[in-house]
């Protein structure tokens, strides 16, 4: 009896809680004037419809117990005990801002007020960064509320409040620099709340541009379309008239969708026909549909467990970015006067969306018209299967844009998934929910240097499991009233943010690629608990909440944003522990006595750089070291420095004169005070040996207007490497991998130097190369014979004379056009073996290889005096052939004359043979007989 007198009280407290929950005030304002023009009246805020109608009861009484935020009495003004604690922080980076002085415009100090509705100057200068800076503070208990910034119309900052402490949102407004300039309007509207009250600050500051840069880009015209539409139905539909300009380049649909009241309890499976977290809002032209998101199912801030958000707020609820479609596809079907519309699909019963638009749109004034190509849209086709619910929707658009000299194609296409494993409610103490939505849209643009594209994702995982108990503390024997202790649990949630933009495009030096990421993610193991003491008066009464006697929540938050490559991520992380609440009656309100936050640190990172990184032996550099993140203070250990290095140790800066040449990792690594090592930074440093320069001739004489080639020698030093040619002390270009070619216009000498210089600016200069410039070649030809007639047989000279011409020259000569071979110096003999005409020429080459072809001469040649046999002919560098022949004719005649005296002579009488001694006396009478 016992278990179901619990059970059903517990049913009818938790019917009580769910209607009292959220006093959530959405804003429904009069829109602002758009453009500025004269002051509008502030705009009317009306209360939001009553809160989630109660789950049935068999549906809890299926699964026990269910989790809602415990009750909130509006009994009357909430007390809070001593100042009210404070959160103040910046859940996101502040947007990166020039080294400039802005202009500040103050529109709220610290106000009661709610809303500003404004005409204001702006100021004037071209502007780098805009930030708007809303600060918020909350006074006494409050339920959260959303707030809203406009300019011109346009909605240009989308949050739901915290329920606790003083809050900064900056936003950078530069892509909306289009709206700044001259008068415009700026529409704040934060919604109203019964108990408490918010204070507010609100500025604008306006950046230069610094000296030399440029502005951002930023969309041409920006075109609202709905704005401040509420969607309670699903089918409802929203409309807005616009024209699109016939010279649009790009065109982006900015869409916001934001759910409130029973929607922000889908998770419960009570709140509708679809009683998960898909819900499609669907846009479009007439009566085309163009396109559709599903978005993202958020658990907010104060929707399950406001302890466990307490002060952390919900992934992107301070700073709900829009959803980004892109529509340059579309452009041939959006260009022109259209009605767009748009509706939300799966609205919870008594759920309300707001769901507001602008085109952002880039024209060029060399277009002239798009032309639609081809369009498709596929619905949302959705299945469930073990309990997971799935759906997928594509579309996608082709358009012709004309421009005045050629044309082009862009298309679009888009790709959605939505995936839901929400637990049916059973007969547990639990519910888990695991959802998950992708969104993946290609744009592609044809340019004449190739494709332009950009891939965008967004993705939203999300899961967490609730639980409650109750247990009975004492009742009228079985009967009421029931006191009890009742606990919830909001345990492992993980829900997050991502956003991707990757552009790639074509520039003259390849494709740019630009990385965008942001990520608000609420960590998983996140938990959440808080309970109290109620009675049950009668099985029908709604509880009564005696005390909540206690509280805790951690989690942590990590926000990270990448703009890139290279730039590298900047991230805040966030650690919040709960708070004891002991509220004091009749109130019955939360009342924040312990609240603990504290950021955690960035995870100890060191950096290291060399200045400079690359040296030339004998120069220095610098290592300098930079911490972060950890806990102060720091060691620096470092390791892999070349010789040269002095001081290393524990500082943070060491100084190096390296000197051995070559390439040397220097690696850091930090400790810091609580003896965490953080990773390796390292750097490499480049020492080259010194720097050197030798030219390389292969000659040292040229002919005058011929060239002198030389070749560079360059060793050591930094890449990149600089050669400078001086010819007689003249400057001029050239490089150091290349052949430098030399000219030489007048007779005389070059002087050729090279001088190189390296990446550290040291130099250095070659010995210089000294080429001889000789007067021009020259070569004549002529016959040394009697005539230019002779008879066949008769041996002819012809002799070639040079002048100018650089080092030896060599000869090669041709006869009736035909190269004679083995005929190479300067004269040459040829013996004509028959009648008939000769001519003679020769090609002289130099020793620079310069080529000169000589004059022509003819012989001719009549029949021979007496038969000889063939032709002769040959060469010499000396002597004419004629001679030799004519030194042998006058030996042979000599040798003749000498033969004929021989002949001549008489023959030598033979010597008397001796006789024998005679007696001396007178000599004979005569001589003797036969002597002649």
């Amino acid at each position: 009896m016992r278990p179901g007198v619990v059970a059903s009280v517990l049913v009818v407290a938790l019917l009580c809680w769910v209607p009292i929950h959220r006093s959530e005030t959405p804003l429904s304002p009069t829109p602002p004037s758009v453009p500025a023009g004269p002051p509008v009246s502030p705009p009317v805020l009306r209360s939001a419809p009553a809160g989630p109608p109660p789950p049935s009861a068999t549906v809890l009484r299926d699964s026990l117990l269910q989790n809602f935020s415990g009750p909130r009495s509006d009994a009357g003004p909430r007390p809070h005990s001593g100042a009210v604690p404070n959160s103040a922080r910046i859940e996101t980076p502040p947007p990166p801002t020039p080294n400039t002085v802005p202009t500040v415009q103050t529109f709220l100090s610290y106000s009661l007020g709610c809303c500003v509705q404004e005409n204001f100057t702006v100021p004037t200068g071209t502007w780098e960064t805009v930030v708007l800076n809303y600060t918020g503070l909350a006074v006494g208990g409050v339920y959260d509320t959303s707030y809203r910034a406009y300019l011109d119309g346009t909605l240009v900052l989308y949050g739901t409040t915290p329920e606790y402490g003083t809050w900064t949102v900056l936003q950078n407004l530069s892509e909306y620099s289009r709206l700044l300039h001259g008068v415009a309007n700026l529409t704040f509207l934060l919604g109203g709340t019964t108990i408490g009250a918010f204070r507010t600050n609100l500025t604008l500051s306006y950046y230069p541009v610094p000296t030399g840069a440029s502005p951002p880009p930023a969309p041409d015209e920006i075109i609202p379309l709905w704005l401040f539409e509420s969607v309670t139905s699903s089918g409802q539909m929203i409309y807005a008239n616009a024209t699109v300009p016939s010279n649009v380049s790009s065109a982006v649909l900015q869409l916001y969708a934001f759910p409130y009241q029973s929607d922000e309890f889908f998770w419960d499976g009570s709140s509708g026909p679809n009683p998960t977290g898909l819900r499609i809002v669907e846009f479009g032209l007439n009566s085309t549909p163009l396109g559709s998101i599903i978005p993202f199912p958020f658990i907010q801030t104060g929707s399950v467990d406001f302890y466990l958000w307490r002060p952390i707020s919900g992934a992107f609820t301070l700073n709900m970015p829009a959803y980004q479609l892109n529509l340059t596809g579309a452009l041939g079907d959006i260009e022109g006067n259209h009605r767009f519309w748009a509706d939300l699909q799966g609205v919870g019963v008594g759920a309300k969306w707001e769901v507001e638009a602008s085109l952002l749109l880039w024209t060029n004034a060399s277009i002239v018209s798009a032309r639609p190509l081809s369009h498709s849209f596929t619905g949302p086709s959705t299945t469930t299967s073990g309990g997971v619910q799935r759906a997928q929707l594509t579309f996608e658009s082709t358009s012709e844009i004309v421009g005045q000299t050629r044309s082009w194609n862009a298309s679009s296409a888009t790709t959605i998934t939505f995936s839901d494993a929400l637990a049916p409610v059973g007969s547990g103490n639990w519910q888990n929910v695991t959802e998950s939505t992708v969104f993946s849209e290609t744009t592609s643009i044809e340019t004449p240097k190739g494709n332009a594209s950009e891939v965008r994702t967004y993705g939203f995982p999300l899961s967490v499991d609730l639980g409650a108990k109750f247990v009975e503390t004492s009742s009228t024997g079985g009967g009421y009233p029931i006191l009890g202790n009742f606990t919830t649990y909001m345990l492992n949630t993980h829900q997050q943010w991502d956003a991707s933009v990757t552009s790639f495009g074509p520039s003259p030096v390849g494709p740019v690629i630009t990385d965008q990421r942001l990520t608000d993610d609420q960590l998983a193991d996140a938990s959440g608990y808080f309970g109290g003491e109620e009675q049950f008066a009668t099985p029908t009464s709604n509880p009564t909440i005696l005390a909540y006697n206690s509280s805790g929540s951690s989690t942590t938050k990590e926000y990270t944003e990448t703009t890139g490559p290279p730039t590298d991520a900047r991230i805040y992380s966030h650690l919040l522990a709960g708070s004891t609440l002991q509220p004091a009656p009749p109130y019955f309100a939360e009342t924040v006595t312990a609240d603990v936050t504290q950021s955690t640190p960035f995870p100890l990172q060191g950096t290291v750089i060399a200045t400079p990184s690359a040296m030339d032996l004998g120069a220095g550099t610098v290592l300098s070291a930079t911490a972060t993140g950890g806990i102060a203070p720091y060691r620096y250990l470092w390791s892999g420095l070349p010789p040269g290095c002095l001081g290393a140790g524990n500082s943070s800066s060491v100084h190096c004169t390296p000197t051995t040449a070559g390439s040397f990792q220097v690696v850091l690594r930090v400790r810091d005070s609580s003896g965490a090592l953080g990773p390796d930074s390292a750097v490499v440093l480049l020492v080259a040996e010194p720097l050197s320069a030798r030219l390389i001739s292969p000659t040292g004489v040229i002919d005058q207007g011929g060239n002198a080639t030389m070749y560079p020698l360059v060793t050591g030093g930094v890449p990149p490497l600089a050669c400078q040619w001086a010819v007689n002390r003249v400057q001029s270009a050239g490089n150091c991998s290349t052949p430098f070619v030399a000219s030489g216009p007048v007779v005389g000498t070059l002087l050729v130097q090279l001088t190189v210089a390296d990446a550290t600016g040291a130099t250095a200069t070659s010995r210089p190369a000294n080429i001889t410039v000789a007067p021009g070649l020259t070569v004549a030809v002529f016959l040394t014979a009697a005539g230019v007639s002779v008879h066949a047989g008769t041996p002819v000279s012809v002799s070639a004379v040079t002048t100018g011409g650089a080092g030896a020259v060599s000869f090669n000569w041709t006869l009736n056009g035909t190269l004679l071979n083995g005929a190479g110096g300067s004269n040459l003999t040829f013996v004509p073996a028959g009648a008939g005409t000769y001519q003679f020429a020769v090609l002289a080459t130099d020793a620079s290889g310069n080529q000169v072809l000589s004059n022509a001469v003819d012989l001719n040649v009549t029949s021979p005096a007496s038969p000889r046999i063939g032709p002769a002919v040959s060469s010499t560098s000396g002597f004419p052939e004629w001679a030799g022949y004519a030194a042998i004719a006058a030996a042979l005649a000599e040798l003749a004359v000498l033969a004929w005296v021989i002949v001549r002579r008489p023959p030598r009488q033979p010597a008397p043979r001796p006789t024998p001694p005679v007696p001396r006396g007178p000599p004979p009478a005569g001589p003797p007989r036969g002597a002649r």
